[in-house]
């Protein structure tokens, strides 16, 4: 059985960055979060985690706001403008207005209950209430002496319309909209304010900012300050948690309950996205059931989450009611999501992965990443859990490579802290780090498992083989923690190794333009590969053949056989740096990425490329190929994760049936050209897209219509728009050549004449096509026009000779006087050569002189005489 190539690849997955920081908000109903990103604003289905709306605008995005009824959103740009969205239609977000609401930029903005008016804060320190339906300023506030940094309406009375400000200046201040005046300052604060929230029945307003205080605010009557509490944090979330209790969060990554009664602290919980626990290598990585829960209970006490041993920043919060859950958005741009009555974390989504540095498969649910940061993230990208995120956070500083061994449910991370994590994620809900390796005097750059397979009566042995910019590769043992050998491999830093597939020979790849053929066993040096011209990037065997591939810095792959250590094939097609490359299709295609941001895939006997798949990256710095080779993912530069499904024998069914139907066509309209059934023919070759077949079947057209005239008008008439716009650009198509002109106007004039101009006008494009007819049209009629005046010039001669006597014509042309007259002309071109006019003189002078000779013997005789 022969080995089918790959030859189409669809994207099916794509994981985008949704969050880049900025402001978040929450529709009215708690089904959509809302996201800024750059110039983009996000919107995000909650309950399954899905990216349903992508609002783009021209600048970056400062802040925005959300119309009750989740119908509009309003956009304020670095440009000083402010957008109105509709949204009614999330799949299609269209822009309804645009202005500019101050004269510098808005960093605020608020909807009133009732959508009808729009508050706007400024870094002028004004404010601006905006009537939406016939867009005029009603009311500009002024009295802050800083930026404003939030606005929000208090719920509109039969009395009062209230709006509700804070500044850089440290103060609060309840602006009358009735009377436009301001009703109130507090300024207990001594550093800014961040966020407030009401109470349930809209009495009290609970505020807290980075002065580590909540300030308790009464609305109904009068509006007063209350009273103060302190909790110890910088506040960045603010909300009510039950009758007398407040929740805040902040800088210390801790969410704490507060009695608002007593002022004291009645619960608290660590912020914790990530999973970071550890455990020594000499201990053993399970544990009881019972010492677990016995574990948790102390962390509680503590005020610890599931064994985090620190918390996260957290920039911003919601209370989702409905679902009885707590969002927070983290330091690591994370949207988290917390039990409401527990507060123990749930599920998370990652707003921004940054630069993503490698990718790879563990599961069929689940992809492994690691970016420019000191987490290791799993995704899951089907499934039921699609879109959530587990974090493994230990590394203090970036990671830069790993290794998953799938068999043995483990992850290797290394990174620039010099340290090698292995992570065990046998249970997916309880993750822990299995091994810590610390060896290398530099940073890490490259990791591969060996899954070696034990003997009889031998235990298993974890193998992990690691390169560092230390120019040294070690061998470790993942069960003693330990490295079995240590050398020197390389002159410059190592970008990867790869094991081999028979598990006894792995390869380094390395900046000093050489690939390194290693003994597992024993670490020795087994041959040494040049022919790069720049640092090697990556390298990967095949799992059939005996050759491995190699990518490198100069655009090159570069094929080496493992016998005669020779380079058998160069493939060249990438336009910058190769960073990767993998072996698929059992060995007879190579899959290659690069920093042109394409993905190719190699004929290996040929090869050609056979695919070329735009990433959408800057740099596409990771890619991998599912065990089913099913499936890739790509990752690169911009933080983008692609998974892209094999569509090959989708694709070859589709080209076979088009094939069987295109064979089927043709019996057909051979068929109706024998029967001469002309109409028919004609349609069925304009499906085919035959050019050739319908120039021919036309011009047999018109020759035939000399017996019957009325056969080409009458196949016009009865064809439709379609085919009429499909003549057309065949017509313009002949055009260009001189011996198709004639049959292509024959056609143009039919269908002129059979076609009212506002039939013709209603095609789509027929502008344009009309066009390029003219030039060449043009054309034509000069060149007939030329023709057509020198045919006067052959009549005008013809008119002119005259006739001379018919008898002496034929004396002139008989025989016997054509050879006289050649012989005559040939001794006229004799005689008048240079040779022999220079013969007759000489003759003449000789004749000349005998004749001189003569006379005077003549004269001397009659003198004698």
């Amino acid at each position: 059985m022969t080995q089918q190539y790959k030859v189409a690849f669809n994207s099916v997955y794509s994981s985008s960055p949704l969050y880049t920081g900025g402001q978040v908000s929450v529709s009215k109903d708690q089904q959509y979060i809302f996201l800024q990103c750059g110039t983009d604003l996000n919107i995000v289905r909650i309950a399954t985690n899905d990216l349903v709306c992508k609002i783009s605008v021209n600048d970056r995005i400062l802040g925005h706001c959300v119309r009750e009824d989740t119908k509009q959103v309003a956009i304020s740009t670095q440009n000083s403008l402010v957008h109105l969205i509709d949204i009614s239609d999330m799949s299609n977000p269209i822009e309804t207005k645009n202005w500019k609401a101050h004269n510098s930029v808005s960093i605020s903005l608020a909807y009133d209950p009732s959508g009808t008016f729009l508050a706007t804060g400024s870094v002028d320190r004004t404010i601006r209430v905006w009537d939406l339906r016939k867009h005029f300023i009603t009311h500009n506030f002024t009295g802050h002496t800083s930026v404003v940094t939030k606005i929000q309406f208090y719920p509109k009375t039969k009395k009062q319309f209230i709006l509700i400000s804070t500044s850089e200046d440290y103060t609060i201040k309840f602006w009358d909209l009735k009377t436009k005046s301001c009703l109130a300052t507090i300024d207990n604060h001594v550093n800014s304010v961040t966020n407030w929230t009401f109470s349930k029945n809209k009495k009290f307003m609970f505020a807290g900012g980075r002065d580590r205080v909540v300030s308790k605010i009464q609305i109904v009557p009068t509006i007063e300050l209350i009273e103060t509490i302190p909790v110890y944090d910088v506040i960045s979330t603010i909300m009510v948690y039950n009758k007398n209790k407040i929740l805040v969060a902040g800088e210390n990554g801790v969410m704490s309950v507060w009695s608002t009664k007593y002022h004291e602290k009645e619960k608290q919980s660590i912020v914790k996205t990530t999973i970071i626990e550890e455990i020594d290598n000499e201990k053993s990585a399970k544990e009881d059931d019972d010492d677990d829960d016995d574990k948790e209970e102390e962390e509680e006490e503590k005020g610890g989450n599931e064994g985090s041993l620190k918390g996260q920043i957290v920039t911003n919060g919601f209370l989702l009611d409905s679902t009885n859950e707590i969002l927070l958005i983290t330091e690591n741009l994370d949207i988290a999501l917390f039990d409401f009555k527990t507060l123990k974390f749930k599920r998370a989504l990652v707003g921004f992965n940054d630069e993503i540095g490698d990718v790879k498969f563990i599961s069929k649910e689940l992809y492994g990443l690691v970016s420019n940061c000191e987490h290791l993230r799993l995704c899951y990208y089907q499934g039921k859990q699609k879109g959530e995120t587990i974090t493994l956070s230990g590394h203090k500083s970036i990671i830069l490579s790993m290794a998953v061994n799938v068999n043995d449910n483990l992850i290797a991370t290394a990174g620039k802290d010099r340290e090698i994590r292995v992570w065990n994620i046998a249970d997916l809900q309880r993750p822990f780090c299995q091994a810590i390796l610390i060896g290398h005097s530099e940073e890490i750059s490259a990791l591969s498992f060996v899954n070696a397979v034990p003997k009889k009566n031998e235990k298993k042995t974890q193998l992990l083989i690691s390169g560092s910019n230390d120019k040294t590769i070690k061998i470790w043992s993942v069960t003693k923690g330990q490295p079995l050998i240590t050398f020197k491999a390389h002159e410059k830093e190592i970008n990867q190794i790869t094991v081999a597939p028979n598990k006894k020979i792995f390869a380094s790849a390395s900046r000093d333009k050489t690939i390194k053929l290693w003994n597992v066993k024993d670490g020795s040096l087994i041959e040494t590969y040049r022919g790069h011209r720049r640092g090697v990037w990556d390298v990967a065997f095949s799992p059939i053949d005996k050759v491995f591939a190699s990518c490198s810095g100069d655009q090159t792959i570069k094929v080496w056989s493992l016998e005669s250590n020779q380079c058998i094939r160069t493939l060249e097609g990438h336009m910058a740096a190769v960073l990767r490359v993998k072996f698929i299709s059992n060995g007879t295609q190579i899959v290659s990425t690069g920093a042109d941001s394409l993905i190719k895939v190699w004929n290996l006997k040929s090869g050609d490329c056979a695919i070329t798949i735009d990433a959408k990256n800057e740099r596409v710095w990771g890619i991998d190929v599912s065990l089913d080779e099913n499936y890739l993912i790509s990752a690169g530069s911009d933080s983008n994760v692609m998974i892209w499904e094999d569509r090959s024998e989708i694709v070859k069914d589709k080209m076979e049936k088009n094939r069987q139907q295109k064979i089927l066509k043709e019996t057909e309209y051979n068929n109706y050209v024998r029967e001469k059934d002309y109409l028919k023919a004609l349609k069925l070759a304009f499906s085919l897209d035959y050019s050739l077949n319908i120039f021919n079947l036309i011009q047999e057209i018109c020759q035939s219509s000399h017996q019957n005239p009325d056969l080409l008008p009458q196949i016009i008439t009865r064809l439709n728009e379609k085919e009429i716009k499909k003549c057309l650009e065949y017509i313009t198509d002949w055009n260009t050549n001189s011996k198709r002109a004639q049959i292509s106007h024959t056609l143009l004039k039919n269908i002129f004449l059979r076609w009212t101009p506002n039939q013709l006008s209603q095609i789509n494009g027929i502008g344009k096509i009309v066009q390029s007819i003219l030039p060449y049209s043009e054309r034509h009629y000069k060149r007939v026009e030329k023709l057509y005046q020198k045919s006067f010039l052959i009549e005008h001669i013809l008119s002119s000779v005259k006739v001379t006597n018919i008898e002496n014509v034929k004396f002139q042309n008989k025989p016997e006087n054509n050879e006289r007259k050649r012989k005559k002309n040939d001794n006229e071109s004799f005689n008048k050569s240079p040779q022999n006019v220079n013969k007759k003189k000489r003759k003449n002078k000789n004749s000349e002189k005998k004749n001189l000779k003569k006379k005077k013997k003549k004269m001397n005789k009659k003198k004698k005489n």
